[in-house]
């Protein structure tokens, strides 16, 4: 019998983590077969985010400062041809948090669609020698501004970390009048008494400087912003990506990548391009009249430069992280394919104070036609 190309199902079920966690821009795909027609399935990821962070060193965290992050990307496609298809891909975004603003805890949610995307597929080479299989796939699409970016307004409210404002005190001053010895003596019956003039002179009390605005030291700096919270970019992007899959008998690698150029964003608020990116492998475990089961374990990053905010950078914005965890997958037939993963942060570098992530939960069931 031979065994279902696997790789697909057991890696492209996935959305990034922080560094585009706001839009699920990993995009899901699956193709257990090629062949003309419709698939259609759900993937979701839930990315646990409690661990405080200044410049990728772990900071204190006394107000338990955490976000919860959970999106189900609903998503359709058809293959005009086994080479060729194009996919619709909708998330919905739903997020827990807990931060101190201004001073405050401030516990909330905020869920709705995201931004949609629809991303063309091209299979430029496919290979099979016997028990061996390649595959290569490019793929190149649009997101569309459909979520909600309103709390990207936030950005505009409160400095969150970036260049304090400087506030300048006049001076003032008043006049003081005091006795000033002349250094003169005059003899009164017989004792010499010093002399004394009276003036009055100007004295500054408050210097003219610049103060920075008032912060508390023990003050605890808030780890999650208006940018993490929005459901939306506000901005259209552009999706280019492309990935690599073979298999020998039971073992199988795939590695991929994915690169996201942002357009202009509402509220003055531009995200910067982000860069994500896969590789692992594993082995076909058990295989049983159209059942097959496979074990594998993958390695995966994204990276993200500072945004901009009315043109200045923001730097609380960049993220790397870098992701290792196991995949389980099953797939019935050349229809159905289930598949669950979970990923442990190996390196976590941040620009300024943000929550990082502590693990992600993925999975998905994908249905082809």
């Amino acid at each position: 019998m031979k065994l279902p190309l696997l790789t697909a199902s057991l890696f492209c079920l996935t959305t990034a983590a922080h560094a585009c966690d706001l839009c699920a821009c990993e995009l899901p795909s699956v193709r257990l077969e090629p062949r003309a027609g419709w698939h259609a399935g759900v993937a979701e990821q839930f990315t646990d985010y409690g661990r405080l962070q200044d410049s990728g060193r772990g900071i204190s965290n006394p107000a338990g400062q955490y976000m919860h992050s959970s999106i189900t990307q609903i998503y359709a496609g058809y293959d005009f041809a086994p080479t060729f298809g194009v996919q619709l891909n909708v998330p919905y975004i739903a997020r827990t948090f807990r931060r101190v603003e201004n001073g405050t805890l401030e516990n909330g949610t905020e869920s709705g669609f995201g931004d949609i995307s629809l991303i063309g597929s091209w299979t430029a080479l496919r290979m099979e020698r016997g028990d061996f299989r390649l595959t290569m796939r490019v793929n190149a699409g649009i997101k569309l501004p459909t979520g909600d970016s309103s709390r990207l307004r936030e950005e505009g409210e409160h400095e969150h970390g970036h260049e304090e404002e400087k506030v300048f005190v006049p001076e003032v001053s008043e006049n003081v009048t005091r006795r000033v010895n002349t250094g003169t003596f005059v003899e009164v019956n017989g004792t010499f008494i010093p002399v004394f003039r009276t003036e009055t002179q100007k004295v500054i009390v408050t210097p003219a400087h610049f103060e920075e605005e008032e912060h508390h030291e023990d003050e605890e700096p808030s780890g999650v912003h208006g940018h993490d919270l929005a459901l939306g970019t506000g901005s259209l992007d552009g999706v280019f990506g492309a990935d690599v899959s073979c298999q020998w008998k039971r073992a199988f690698f795939e590695a991929g990548l994915q690169y996201t150029l942002r357009g202009d964003g509402l509220h003055s608020y531009d995200f910067a391009d982000d860069l994500s990116w896969h590789a692992g492998g594993g082995f076909v475990l058990l295989q049983s009249e159209g059942w097959n089961a496979a074990l594998g374990v993958r390695f995966s990053g994204e990276t993200k430069s500072e945004d901009e905010f009315r043109g200045a950078r923001l730097d609380d914005t960049g993220i790397t992280t870098v992701f290792v965890g196991p995949r389980l997958a099953v797939t019935a037939g050349e229809q159905l394919s289930v598949n669950v993963g979970i990923d442990f942060p190996i390196r976590r570098d941040n620009s300024g104070v943000q929550t990082v992530p502590d693990y992600r939960v993925q999975g998905g069931v994908s249905w082809q036609f």
